[in-house]
């Protein structure tokens, strides 16, 4: 299962693990994941950019090559 969300233009991973693990997420993890989710939608861009900057965000581009 993963969890993931569709914010705007942004999609957010927010946590996986393989169904062999585990059955499913537990109501506090849901409570957490949407907490977590309000503050996502509160971030700007530059916040966005700041926090993939300080690595508390991974930015992953699916598909787009990163030129040097």
């Amino acid at each position: 299962m993963i969890r993931a969300s569709n914010l705007g233009d942004r999609w957010v991973f927010m946590f996986g693990f393989a169904k062999s693990e585990r059955d499913n997420i537990d109501n506090e993890e849901v409570k957490l994941m949407k907490n977590l989710a309000a503050v996502f939608l509160a971030m700007d861009e530059q916040m966005v950019k700041r926090a993939i900057a300080a690595g508390d965000l991974v930015e992953i581009q699916h598909g787009k090559q990163e030129t040097a």
